[in-house]
């Protein structure tokens, strides 16, 4: 099995390694990594049987030249019925690609730490999971709705939209971090708890609510949609 992993990260930490660890680990795959910020996406994503979408500081509402390119590229992926994960601004493309610019908004109440998430309705990928569970956040914007070809299935209390489920295709998006690891998660809550920032979210609570379980499950859920 092959893996993409897009990595469109803009600041130094480049990669994307939690999502080629889950990756490796639940899928048994040989995974690639790409820079979408630096424009080396593949021209065919035929070659790849699934491919994850990273998290980014960039604005889901920019317009860049390589932001343009990285949704075409998922465009052609999504016509071939590539299964497709995104993460954070990865699930936040999925949706203005689908739904168009307007579905895209500054969030009234940012995340940043560990957030509840609640599952509203049933899915293939939060199979396994509590209703309600926690798992890493750090956005400062959002979607504001979803279009009608995608379903809602998970939201927090901050934020209404944490997860959805395309009607059609083998298309999932999380507004969350299931894939942040504990040290890196701490890091940022440190970062914003010396900025005193609003948007914290339970900051002396990484022990009790880091699950790697969480991840686990998520992952071996998408890499068994990919094996049908």
């Amino acid at each position: 099995m092959r893996v993409l992993v897009v990595d469109s990260n803009i600041d130094d930490y480049w990669g994307s390694p939690e999502l080629v660890h889950y990756a490796s680990h639940a899928g048994a795959a040989t995974v690639y990594t790409r820079r979408a910020p630096h424009q080396d996406l593949p021209k065919d994503p035929s070659y790849f049987d699934a491919i994850i979408l990273s998290g980014s500081k960039t604005s889901a509402m920019a317009t860049e030249p390589w932001i343009e390119r990285f949704h075409e590229f998922l465009k052609r992926s999504m016509s071939l019925r590539k299964p497709i994960l995104g993460i954070c601004y990865g699930h936040q493309a999925l949706v203005r690609i689908m739904g168009g610019a307007g579905t895209m908004r500054k969030s009234e109440a940012p995340e940043v730490g560990w957030v509840e998430i609640e599952q509203v309705a049933s899915s293939k990928i939060l199979q396994g999971l509590p209703q309600k569970f926690y798992s890493f956040g750090s956005h400062f914007q959002e979607a504001a709705a979803l279009p009608s070809n995608l379903r809602l299935i998970a939201r927090s209390d901050r934020c209404g939209i944490q997860g959805f489920e395309s009607v059609s295709d083998p298309i999932w998006g999380l507004q969350f971090h299931p894939e942040q690891m504990l040290e890196h998660a701490q890091c940022t809550i440190d970062e914003y708890k010396k900025k005193k920032s609003p948007a914290l979210l339970h900051p002396d609570k990484s022990n009790k609510y880091y699950d790697a379980k969480v991840a686990d499950q998520i992952f071996k859920n998408f890499f068994e949609q990919v094996k049908k």
